[in-house]
């Protein structure tokens, strides 16, 4: 293809990518030579407006543009801007690709050093070496290595899935889809559940206090509405000397405080922290009350001990404000000759 003047340069630049790329991320396109080829140009900019409204969606740029046909364009530099009414997403990346899928659809894939900084409560930053937008799925997805920054937690996978939108609301989703293992920050996970399991409670002053390890196989989900972060299969959590599986794990982060206010663990519950244990089919606990509640099923009754006091029931409740233990229906206590000062029954059913 031969040399363009500068007129036709900015036509094409202006007919051509911003009229068969403006669909990029979804968009509709605009009138012009959807089947023009160019060589190169610089300065290049999309964007997209939502058309009940007007507002600008997203907004594409990059430092220079080219290609070899009329369905694809390589992109050096491209800078991304996802526009919210409560929140933006920026993404950059050293190089990509944009391909026309049909006439309202292109998908774009981005590559080197992609980065994308959310600004939410939580400043989530996110980091990976390939992300392409499926116009399909709607999904900004990856199956590359992926880290995750937040203020209360990181967390690394393999594979994302991230939905900015979806039918005109936000939808703030992350899938982690495997290998997960994230670290929740001393503050953040301040007594949660396992004063409840050792029956102590911590300080306040978090300076010296170990972060929370969470590993799974995955998926991991993040939901950013309702700040409830997910782990699902072989679930295991450290914390000091604390120990606990199970087959998935919900948390619920404070909006305000960055603090986890519940957790709920279910599937094969077993916790261990020096002399003290749990076990059970759920378990969870509440920031409000301190305490954690113990569910074991039929066959299996849950478990609790501390030092060589046990308790085996229907349904225990730890307090981690007390270090009390409750119970309710038929029970067994094993407690040592001293009695059961940490013990207290609660509920029917006579203790065995």
């Amino acid at each position: 293809m031969g040399k363009h003047p500068l007129a036709l340069l900015r036509r094409l630049t202006a007919a051509v990518l911003l009229g068969a790329a403006l669909a990029v991320l979804g968009g509709v396109a605009a009138g012009g030579e959807l089947g023009a080829t160019l060589e190169r140009a610089s300065g290049v900019r999309w964007e997209r407006f939502d058309p009940k409204t007007g507002k600008k969606i997203w907004d594409v740029t990059c430092k220079e543009a080219s290609s070899t046909d009329s369905r694809n364009y390589s992109i050096k530099e491209p800078s991304v801007s996802v526009r919210g009414s409560e929140y933006n997403i920026e993404i950059s990346a050293a190089r990509g690709t944009i391909r026309r899928e049909d006439e309202r659809n292109n998908s774009l894939l981005l590559e080197g050093g992609v980065t994308i900084k959310i600004a939410d409560a939580g400043r989530t930053v996110i980091r990976t070496e390939k992300l392409q937008w499926l116009a399909s799925k709607r999904v900004l997805q990856t199956e590359s290595r992926v880290d995750v920054q937040r203020t209360d937690f990181s967390v690394s996978g393999t594979g994302m899935e991230l939905e900015p939108h979806e039918q005109g609301r936000e939808v703030r989703l992350v899938r982690l889809n495997k290998d997960v293992k994230a670290t929740i920050s001393p503050n953040a996970s301040k007594a949660a559940i396992f004063s409840t399991i050792s029956g102590t409670q911590e300080s306040d002053d978090d300076r010296n206090a170990p972060p929370m390890i969470i590993t799974s196989k995955g998926p991991m989900l993040i939901h950013r509405d309702t700040n409830v972060i997910s782990f699902s299969e072989s679930v295991e959590i450290h914390r000091d000397n604390l120990v606990m599986l199970c087959e998935k794990l919900e948390m619920a982060v404070d909006g305000d405080t960055r603090r986890v206010r519940e957790v709920i663990c279910t599937g094969g519950v077993e916790a261990v922290d020096g002399e003290n244990g749990a076990s059970g089919e759920a378990l969870s606990w509440d920031a409000m009350t301190g305490l954690g509640e113990l569910a074991g099923t039929a066959g299996k009754p849950a478990k609790t001990w501390r030092a060589s006091a046990t308790v085996s029931a229907p349904l225990i409740w730890l307090s981690s404000k007390d270090r009390k233990v409750l119970w309710s229906g038929r029970a067994q206590v094993f407690a040592p000759p001293q009695g059961t000062e940490n013990l207290l029954r609660f509920g029917a059913g006579p203790a065995q």
